[in-house]
């Protein structure tokens, strides 16, 4: 967005906060302060301590003696200090018994104003402030103050320094309320101050938030010119400072609530979780929110129905419901109607076919639109309501346009609740079909033949125009531009030609990112089915980066398990890091909105291949039955009705469903891909789980990997130690007795003790180097060697064997 818009859309969302805040007195209540903790004021002292000290340093600088000693050294001076501030010689002349007098009484307090010469800031800004500790913070700033006389451009210079300096003998700076008392105390105006120490916690943030929020509460103005940010340098981050401190305060001054509001529903989202965090604690969060929701910035009331979801308030409902009714951007009426459904509310009066085809004429009253001319709607797959009936072309081709117009991959807003409402098999081949043929224009190229043709025109030219410019050389022409002309020069003509046929061979007539759109119509397909058809185009076209970005997009959008594993595989490694990095973002992003971690997503979204919880894959033909089952090594087995093994399926016999068996046979099929990529992946992310020490709930563990059909193989491989919840995982013999069902599991790593009591067969065999085994996957890695219990048998310890076999110790 625009800046201009941006502020635009800030000053309307804080006029409509102030105008609903204005009718809530009764909600609010009275604004009141806060109580402050105490104030530790600086004490106060006298200077003729130091008296002694002063003179021995001004007298040695007369002299000529360097003040300057191990406890401190000279620091170069600020450029735009005025030379007269970098003299010394007239203040030291200057100096006698008479102006010392003068100065002890100045630090102490007196309203005298001694005439001291300008170079005595350096003196005492640079020399006395480190080298007379008899001089307290408050002595320094009274004198500073005489000799600087007005000069407001290097005041905040000199107090700075002085802060700096003594930070390591007093606790002036221990929080800005004491270096405010200071510096009042100091004959400082109260405008000098709030200026001194606001750019002070602005620029250099000394101070905790903790800290800081008891002097900022005081003073609303400096917390509202900061949540503004407005003439503030962007990378001092400001307004995210400001409501770090808010976060601290117990009670929010009710005239920062419009402001808050505007950073709730910003563009930051780290302003916009601390905002909605401070106005968590206020009674006016709720009617804040729906107060954005008349915004006329539809990136606002996006936003605001965001932070509703995240209320999960019932009293909402009303306001949603008349919000909608009034909604006319698709993105922000998903997500209302998304929220009502969460709500536990019926929507089925917004999705209704009858509504949803009223919407689909409405919007098809022009031409089809030409930049989808490729995409025929005639083409379009038939489909059905939910409930049967047909659904009418139309409609299908408006979702199109729709989801073209809206240029956004994900599918999980509008495009998912309108093909929730289709059929489930309907809704899946209308994605497939959608992104075949958005594949198909995305890779159009030319025949081989036009390419052979187009390669023999331009080299032809090529090769002329180099041997041109060969003949335009003399013998003294030698440079490198010279020597790269007979270079080319002396190739042959048809090497010119292979080399264009071969770039014309690899080149698109064009893309379809423009229409990337399309792909939200992906968001009902099998996770599987779409995953392989993104696999599929990635390795085919390795270049297409921001096509690749779009697909993953729709993966998260497609939220099933073979989706957001092909997710998290491309997240974990790949070629190009800015889609890596995207597919990083994604997972992430899929995984909070889930509550969960992103190992933890890893583990839940690993496919299963289609095996039930009995560990086999039931294949149907009707009245007979085969099934699939797991080797030891990981491969699919197959059994018929007799229980005997059998290579493949057969094919159809008198009596079995051809729907069936066609069935079956794509669903063996499926499987054997997924086992695949399962028995690939996840050997490398146990091994990665052993080397970072990550630790599973004993619950969390049994659930996602222990009883998962594939999982539970590769655990058999594995030594999974036991941790108790409350006793350390190191120095006890945890190995010799069963510990409880509650705690904790975690692949052990190879530097973990062997039991004393564990035999020859406990330990792993070597393998080429000492101290080296065969890992999970085959490969050369350590490998655990500590005794855990046995995959689905969580009462019971078993040492799991590196070479896939499972050993019970000895009791």
């Amino acid at each position: 967005m625009p800046k201009d818009q941006r502020s635009r859309a800030a000053a309307e969302t804080i006029a409509v906060s102030e105008q609903m805040l204005a009718g809530l007195t009764d909600v609010l209540g009275e604004d009141k302060t806060p109580e402050l903790p105490p104030l530790h004021r600086f004490p106060e002292t006298s200077a003729e301590p130091a008296r002694r000290r002063i003179r021995e340093i001004i007298t040695g600088l007369a002299d000529g003696t360097d003040p300057y000693d191990a406890s401190f050294r000279p620091v170069p001076p600020s450029d735009h200090l005025p030379p007269a501030y970098l003299r010394q010689e007239k203040a030291c002349a200057q100096f006698d018994e008479d102006l010392l007098d003068a100065l002890i009484r100045v630090a102490d307090g007196s309203d005298e104003t001694p005439a001291l010469d300008p170079g005595w800031y350096t003196i005492v800004v640079d020399i006395l402030s480190r080298g007379c500790h008899e001089l307290s913070f408050i002595h320094l700033a009274r004198i500073v103050r005489v000799i600087l006389r007005g000069d407001l451009v290097n005041l905040p210079h000199a107090l700075d320094r002085l802060v700096s300096y003594r930070v390591r003998h007093e606790e002036v700076n221990s929080e800005p309320r004491v270096l405010d008392d200071a510096l009042h105390r100091s004959g400082f105006d109260e405008e000098t101050v709030n200026s001194f120490i606001a750019s002070l916690a602005m620029h250099s943030w000394p101070w905790d938030p903790a800290d800081l929020w008891p002097w900022l509460i005081e003073r609303p103005e400096v917390l509202e010119t900061w949540l503004i940010g407005e003439g503030i340098d962007s990378w001092l981050m400001v307004p995210e400072r400001a409501l770090h401190v808010l976060t601290y305060c117990p009670h929010v001054p009710n005239r920062l609530l419009p402001l808050l509001a505007e950073k709730a529903t910003g563009d930051s989202l780290v302003q916009r979780r601390l905002a909605r965090q401070i106005l968590a604690t206020t009674p006016a969060a709720l009617y804040l929110a729906c107060a954005q929701l008349g915004l006329r910035t539809s990136d606002r009331r996006l936003v605001a129905v965001d932070w509703l979801s995240s209320m999960g308030d019932q009293r909402a409902v009303p306001v949603l419901r008349e919000a909608l009714d009034e909604e006319r951007n698709h993105f922000v009426r998903a997500a209302e109607i998304k929220l009502l459904q969460a709500s536990g509310e019926d929507i089925g009066a917004f999705l209704s076919p009858r509504v949803l085809t009223d919407e689909a004429r409405e919007g098809l009253r022009g031409s089809w639109p030409k930049h989808l001319d490729w995409l025929d709607p005639a083409a379009l797959p038939a489909a059905r309501w939910a409930d049967g009936t047909v659904v009418e072309p139309k409609v299908l081709a408006w979702w199109v346009t729709l989801a073209d117009t809206m240029k956004d991959p994900d599918g999980s807003g509008l495009m998912a609740l309108y093909l929730d409402r289709l059929d489930p098999d309907d809704a899946a081949e209308l994605g497939r079909h959608v992104i075949d043929r958005w594949i198909e224009h995305d890779t159009r190229r030319r025949s081989t033949e036009k390419n052979r043709e187009l390669a023999e025109i331009s080299g032809l030219l090529t090769y002329k125009d180099w041997q041109r410019r060969a003949e335009s050389l003399t013998p003294a022409d030698t440079g490198c531009y010279a020597e790269e002309i007979r270079e080319q020069a002396a190739r042959p003509q048809q090497s010119f030609i292979d080399e264009y046929f071969r770039n014309y061979e690899r080149s698109y007539l064009g893309s379809a990112i423009t229409n990337k759109g399309l792909l939200a119509l992906t968001v009902a397909m099998p996770g599987d089915e779409l995953a392989r058809t993104v696999q599929t185009y990635m390795s085919e076209h390795r270049q297409r980066r921001t096509q690749f970005v779009a697909l993953l997009s729709a993966l998260a959008a497609n939220g099933r398990p073979g989706s957001v594993d092909l997710l998290m595989a491309i997240a974990r490694h790949h070629s190009m890091p800015t889609v890596q990095k995207a597919a990083g973002e994604l997972a992430g992003r899929f995984a909070e909105h889930h509550g969960w971690t992103a190992d933890e997503l890893a583990d839940r979204i690993i496919p299963t291949a289609g095996l039930a919880d009995d560990g086999l894959l039931h294949l149907d033909y009707g009245p007979r039955q085969f099934h699939g089952s797991l080797t030891a090594k990981g491969r699919l087995r197959l059994s018929g009705p007799d229980l005997k093994p059998i290579r493949s399926l057969p094919g159809p016999e008198a009596g079995d469903d051809p729907e069936l068996v066609a069935a079956a046979k794509e669903q063996l099929s499926a499987s054997r891909r997924e086992l695949t990529s399962v028995m690939s992946r996840q050997p490398a992310r146990l091994h990665e789980a052993m080397c970072l020490g990550r630790v599973w709930p004993a619950e969390a563990w049994r659930q996602s990997l222990a009883a998962h059909p594939l999982m539970r193989l590769l655990l058999a491989r594995l030594v999974m130690a036991g941790e108790p919840r409350d006793a350390p995982a190191e120095g006890l013999p945890a190995h010799c007795r069963r510990q409880p069902r509650g705690r904790r599991r975690r692949t052990a790593h190879p530097g973990s003790r062997v039991p004393h009591r564990a035999g020859p067969r406990h330990r792993p065999r070597r393998r080429g180097r000492r101290g080296m085994a065969s890992s999970p996957g085959g490969a050369r890695r350590g490998t655990a060697v500590r005794p855990a219990e046995r995959a689905g048998d969580a009462g019971r310890r078993t040492a799991g064997h590196p070479h896939g076999r499972s050993v019970r110790p000895r009791q």
